[in-house]
Protein backbone atom coordinates (compact mmCIF):
# COMPACT_ATOMS: atom_id res chain seq x y z
CA UNK A 1 0.00 0.00 0.00
CA UNK A 2 2.67 2.36 0.41
CA UNK A 3 3.90 1.79 -3.02
CA UNK A 4 2.15 4.57 -4.81
CA UNK A 5 2.30 7.11 -2.07
CA UNK A 6 5.26 9.25 -1.59
CA UNK A 7 6.30 10.25 1.73
CA UNK A 8 7.10 13.96 1.95
CA UNK A 9 8.60 15.74 4.82
CA UNK A 10 7.84 19.34 5.42
CA UNK A 11 10.72 21.57 6.10
CA UNK A 12 10.25 24.52 8.34
CA UNK A 13 10.37 27.79 6.45
CA UNK A 14 13.54 29.77 6.94
CA UNK A 15 13.25 33.38 8.13
CA UNK A 16 12.90 35.90 5.30
CA UNK A 17 16.36 37.45 5.84
CA UNK A 18 17.97 34.06 5.51
CA UNK A 19 16.03 33.20 2.42
CA UNK A 20 17.09 36.39 0.66
CA UNK A 21 20.60 36.22 1.95
CA UNK A 22 22.12 38.49 4.58
CA UNK A 23 22.51 41.93 3.07
CA UNK A 24 25.43 44.04 4.20
CA UNK A 25 25.50 47.80 3.61
CA UNK A 26 23.59 50.96 4.29
CA UNK A 27 20.12 52.07 3.39
CA UNK A 28 19.48 55.11 1.26
CA UNK A 29 18.15 57.01 4.27
CA UNK A 30 21.33 56.33 6.24
CA UNK A 31 23.46 57.57 3.34
CA UNK A 32 21.43 60.77 2.97
CA UNK A 33 21.70 61.49 6.70
CA UNK A 34 25.47 60.86 6.60
CA UNK A 35 25.87 63.24 3.63
CA UNK A 36 23.85 65.94 5.42
CA UNK A 37 25.96 65.65 8.60
CA UNK A 38 29.18 65.72 6.58
CA UNK A 39 28.10 68.76 4.55
CA UNK A 40 27.19 70.69 7.73
CA UNK A 41 30.64 69.89 9.12
CA UNK A 42 32.39 71.05 5.94
CA UNK A 43 30.41 74.30 5.90
CA UNK A 44 31.33 74.93 9.53
CA UNK A 45 34.99 74.30 8.74
CA UNK A 46 34.89 76.77 5.83
CA UNK A 47 33.30 79.45 8.00
CA UNK A 48 35.92 78.91 10.69
CA UNK A 49 38.72 79.21 8.14
CA UNK A 50 37.43 82.63 7.07
CA UNK A 51 37.35 83.85 10.67
CA UNK A 52 40.86 82.57 11.32
CA UNK A 53 42.16 84.33 8.22
CA UNK A 54 40.61 87.61 9.36
CA UNK A 55 42.09 87.25 12.84
CA UNK A 56 45.54 86.50 11.41
CA UNK A 57 45.43 89.64 9.25
CA UNK A 58 44.35 91.72 12.24
CA UNK A 59 47.15 90.27 14.37
CA UNK A 60 49.72 91.04 11.68
CA UNK A 61 48.44 94.61 11.43
CA UNK A 62 48.60 95.13 15.20
CA UNK A 63 52.08 93.61 15.45
CA UNK A 64 53.42 95.90 12.73
CA UNK A 65 51.81 98.96 14.33
CA UNK A 66 53.15 98.07 17.78
CA UNK A 67 56.67 97.65 16.39
CA UNK A 68 56.51 101.05 14.67
CA UNK A 69 55.15 102.72 17.82
CA UNK A 70 57.79 101.09 20.02
CA UNK A 71 60.51 102.28 17.65
CA UNK A 72 59.20 105.85 17.82
CA UNK A 73 58.91 105.71 21.61
CA UNK A 74 62.51 104.50 21.85
CA UNK A 75 63.73 107.33 19.60
CA UNK A 76 61.85 110.00 21.55
CA UNK A 77 62.84 108.54 24.93
CA UNK A 78 66.53 108.82 24.05
CA UNK A 79 66.18 112.60 23.59
CA UNK A 80 66.53 114.93 26.58
CA UNK A 81 63.11 116.04 27.86
CA UNK A 82 64.06 119.71 27.81
CA UNK A 83 64.90 119.57 24.11
CA UNK A 84 61.97 117.29 23.19
CA UNK A 85 59.78 119.19 20.79
CA UNK A 86 56.07 119.45 21.48
CA UNK A 87 55.29 119.98 17.78
CA UNK A 88 53.57 117.01 16.20
CA UNK A 89 55.54 114.81 13.84
CA UNK A 90 54.68 112.42 11.02
CA UNK A 91 56.41 109.68 9.08
CA UNK A 92 55.40 107.00 6.60
CA UNK A 93 56.42 103.37 6.23
CA UNK A 94 56.00 100.58 3.69
CA UNK A 95 55.86 102.83 0.64
CA UNK A 96 53.23 105.11 2.17
CA UNK A 97 50.81 102.37 3.19
CA UNK A 98 51.50 103.00 6.88
CA UNK A 99 51.49 106.51 8.32
CA UNK A 100 52.43 107.42 11.85
CA UNK A 101 51.89 110.67 13.65
CA UNK A 102 52.89 111.55 17.18
CA UNK A 103 52.34 114.31 19.68
CA UNK A 104 54.52 115.03 22.70
CA UNK A 105 52.80 116.90 25.49
CA UNK A 106 54.14 117.91 28.85
CA UNK A 107 52.06 116.81 31.81
CA UNK A 108 54.39 118.59 34.20
CA UNK A 109 58.11 119.39 34.32
CA UNK A 110 59.01 115.80 35.17
CA UNK A 111 56.80 113.75 32.82
CA UNK A 112 56.07 113.84 29.09
CA UNK A 113 53.22 112.04 27.36
CA UNK A 114 53.75 110.66 23.86
CA UNK A 115 50.71 109.68 21.82
CA UNK A 116 51.38 107.72 18.64
CA UNK A 117 48.67 107.19 15.99
CA UNK A 118 49.20 104.58 13.28
CA UNK A 119 46.98 104.52 10.19
CA UNK A 120 47.15 101.89 7.47
CA UNK A 121 45.61 101.98 4.02
CA UNK A 122 42.66 99.64 3.72
CA UNK A 123 41.67 99.95 7.40
CA UNK A 124 39.24 102.56 8.64
CA UNK A 125 40.30 102.59 12.30
CA UNK A 126 43.64 103.97 13.41
CA UNK A 127 45.64 102.33 16.19
CA UNK A 128 46.59 104.68 19.03
CA UNK A 129 49.42 104.02 21.50
CA UNK A 130 50.31 106.21 24.48
CA UNK A 131 53.33 106.18 26.76
CA UNK A 132 54.72 108.38 29.51
CA UNK A 133 58.41 109.11 29.90
CA UNK A 134 60.07 110.55 32.98
CA UNK A 135 62.34 113.52 32.55
CA UNK A 136 65.69 112.87 34.19
CA UNK A 137 67.36 116.05 35.25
Amino acid sequence: MTRGLRRTTRRARAPRARRLGVRAGFTVVEIIVAIMVLSIGVLGLAATAAVVQRQMASGERQAAAAAIAQSRFDKLTSVNCQTLSTTPGTASWRHGHVTESWVVSGINNNVRQITETITMTGYKNALVYTTYIPCRI
